[in-house]
Parts: structure tokens; C-alpha cells; sequence
């Protein structure tokens, strides 16, 4: 919870430890720039989830899937739709 008041009140950088990728979105053909490719990551399974807008196929080399764990650094973060996003 604390983290999720950091990023809405634009304390960056926020570092995330050991969250779970829990669902992939892979960038659609004719997608435009509101509708990037992405991850969303959970800190447990009912907790709230957030969306990281980075292609998640080029994280690792075999791009991230889903039960991955991961660690990041947010260093640029906002709401689109009133969704939280990571952006950097």
C-alpha cells in the first residue's frame, strides 16, 4: 500500500521486489501509442495489480511469462484510464 500512495504521489523512485508477473500483453499489430505492450505485476494474488508498460518480450531473452518473478526500480510512473502504470 505504501508503495501505490508513493507512485500516485509521484515519490520516485519506488523499487518493487519480488513481484509476480501475472498476466502478458504482447504489443497488437495496429496498436497506438495508448496502447503499448506490457506486464502486469502483483505483489500477492488478491493484491492490487499494476501495469508495466515495456514490451515483455524484450526484458530477458526469452521474454517474461507469466508466474515469473521480477524486481524494478520505477522511475517514471502515472494513470491512464485510472489505471496505474509504470512507464520507466
Amino acid at each position: 500500500m505504501a508503495r501505490e500512495a508513493a507512485l500516485d504521489a509521484g515519490a520516485l523512485p519506488v523499487r518493487i521486489i519480488n513481484a509476480t508477473v501475472t498476466y502478458v500483453k504482447p504489443l497488437s499489430p495496429d496498436a497506438g501509442a495508448s496502447d503499448p505492450a506490457g506486464f502486469f505485476l502483483q505483489g500477492s494474488r488478491n493484491g492490487p495489480a499494476i501495469f508495466v508498460a515495456k514490451d515483455p518480450s524484450t526484458i530477458v531473452d526469452a521474454g517474461l511469462q507469466v508466474g515469473d518473478t521480477v524486481s524494478l526500480t520505477v522511475t517514471g510512473a502515472r494513470r491512464f484510464s485510472g489505471l496505474r502504470n509504470i512507464r520507466s
